[in-house]
């Protein structure tokens, strides 16, 4: 379902229309966007920004927040995970993913410029 829709996508943010099924192929690598979502944090000049990929949603190891309206502790991105068994079958999506870095193919980030 990586299928990205060209009219609705734009240069920042990909959009897929998720209506096909596009199975992966061990060891057959695939180019993927993926959106980052916005926010309102400004990273000073001299500063750095760092992205860590992960396997699995991300979980910290301090205490879980609790809401008396969410059934889900929340650690890291909780509520929002990613494990459902109906729509995350472990035959599907239990497998391992390799990021691939090929001369000519690099990886880039694109973010913005913000003048001030």
């Amino acid at each position: 379902m990586r299928n990205l829709d060209p009219e609705l996508s734009l240069a920042y943010r990909p959009y897929y229309s998720f209506n096909e099924k596009w199975p992966l192929k061990p060891g057959v690598p695939v180019p993927l966007d993926i959106e980052i979502h916005r926010t309102s944090i400004v990273v000073p000049i001299g500063y750095r920004l760092v992205f860590t990929i992960l396997r699995c949603d991300f979980e910290h190891d301090q205490e879980p927040a609790v809401l008396s309206n969410v059934k889900i502790a929340m650690k890291g991105c909780r509520p929002f995970v990613h494990n459902d068994p109906v729509d995350r079958p472990a035959d599907i999506f239990g497998g391992s993913t390799t990021i691939h870095f090929e001369d000519g193919k690099k990886p880039y980030v694109l973010l913005p410029i913000i003048p001030v």
